[in-house]
């Protein structure tokens, strides 16, 4: 599970790129980040659309017409209800409560009933599959348009959430260390789900799981 240190760290850097529209690859290009909050702050920005669409349909409240702090911490403790798999809910409304105590301590009451609304949604409409065409794949309507217009609903339907799909990164195996069958073996118990590449004999295509990076692990580090 995340620290609070961690969840501290994803608020300031989606606050920053919030409010001073800093790009998140620079953010994230900082010693000591962990995998969480590159999940977080990744998945927070990727999803924003459905996020604030979800946050309105639940609670009545417009994400856009809050101040950055509160929007911030509405956001991304929503992305934690929606979108990940290992923060329980109880974790992510309360320590949104905790951090707008600290950042905006006059929104913490509003940060908990937003979420608690958010929350207490069936479980169809915490789907993004839920709504509309847009909010399913977490684009703005004019550029969704642009993509109907051009290829037809079932066409733009299945562009838009290609997109959202992490996508499989492809490695090679150091074959002066290690076999393509014992790397498969070990990055699958370091959490990549791991298939044989297309490309070449010796490469193999990883997914990782929610939060992990091939850079942080093991098997990077020991050259296989």
């Amino acid at each position: 599970m995340s620290s609070p240190s961690d969840k501290e760290t994803c608020y300031k850097l989606l606050y920053n790129y919030f409010e001073h529209e800093t790009f998140s690859n620079l953010m994230m290009n900082k010693e000591g980040v962990s995998d969480f909050v590159r999940a977080a702050v990744y998945g927070t920005i990727t999803y924003l659309i459905a996020i604030d669409h979800i946050v309105k349909h639940a609670s009545g409240k417009d994400v856009s017409s809050m101040d950055n702090k509160t929007a911030t911490i509405v956001r991304f403790g929503s992305w934690q209800l929606l979108f990940s798999e290992k923060v329980p809910d109880y974790a992510a409304i309360s320590s949104s409560v905790e951090l707008a105590k600290k950042y905006c301590p006059a929104s913490s009451g509003f940060v908990n009933a937003v979420l608690r609304k958010l929350q207490s949604l069936p479980q169809e409409q915490k789907e993004i599959s839920f709504y509309k065409p847009n909010i399913r794949c977490c684009l703005k309507p004019e550029i969704y348009g642009i993509f109907k217009k051009n290829y037809g609903q079932e066409k733009a339907l299945s562009i838009g959430e290609a997109l959202l799909r992490i996508q499989p990164t492809t490695i090679r195996v150091n074959t002066l260390k290690t076999t393509v069958e014992v790397l498969s073996q070990r990055l699958e118990e370091e959490g990549f789900k791991v298939t044989k590449s297309s490309f070449m004999p010796d490469a193999l295509a990883i997914t990782p799981l929610e939060g992990r990076s091939i850079d942080r692990a093991k098997s990077y580090d020991d050259g296989l």
